[in-house]
């Protein structure tokens, strides 16, 4: 394993956010199998500033797909609006 790299950013924006009825489905965070879920896709920034410029050249495609039961969570990502991704590793 490299040790010079610590931490990897990326820079992604919200295509889309989808609210799905969550029905009988039974999780942990839905025990009663009611409410809904959030479907948030994203996508690597490609243009609109230099610095999205920069990040495309280093990452050229990517999409990432969550699905949320939160309703805040769901919430908290807004359509076009562009959001850094860190990765770091888990111990």
């Amino acid at each position: 394993m490299s040790e010079g790299i610590k931490q990897v950013r990326a820079k992604y924006f919200v295509q889309s956010v989808t609210e799905v009825l969550a029905g009988g489905t039974k999780t942990e965070a839905n025990p009663k199998g009611i409410g809904s879920t959030f479907n948030i896709k994203l996508s690597v920034v490609m243009d609109g500033s230099d610095e999205n410029k920069d990040f495309f050249k280093w990452t050229p495609s990517g999409v990432i797909e969550l699905n949320v039961v939160k309703k805040e969570t769901g919430e908290f990502f807004e359509i076009g609006e562009e959001y850094y991704l860190d990765f770091t590793k888990a111990p």
